[in-house]
C-alpha cells in the first residue's frame, strides 16, 4: 500500500498575477500540495480557522492591505 503525502499551503497574496505564477510553480513542481489562496490577511485568518488541515507553509506577501 503506498500512502500519499498531501501538504496543505497557504499563500496570502493580493495581486492576481503573483497568485497565478504561485500556482504554475506548486502545480509543476509539487503537484502534492494543496494550495489556498487568500487576497489579504484577514482572509488568510479566516481561510485558517475555517480549515481543518494544518499548514506546512505560508507564503504571506508583506505588501498588502489589510
Amino acid at each position: 500500500m503506498i500512502l500519499q503525502t498531501t501538504y496543505s499551503v497557504f499563500v496570502a497574496d493580493d495581486d492576481d498575477d503573483d497568485r497565478f505564477l504561485m500556482k504554475v510553480a506548486f502545480d509543476e513542481h509539487c503537484p502534492e500540495a494543496k494550495v489556498r489562496f487568500a487576497i489579504d490577511g484577514i482572509d488568510l485568518i479566516t481561510a485558517l480557522q475555517d480549515s481543518s488541515a494544518r499548514p506546512c507553509l505560508i507564503i504571506l506577501d508583506l505588501n498588502m492591505p489589510r
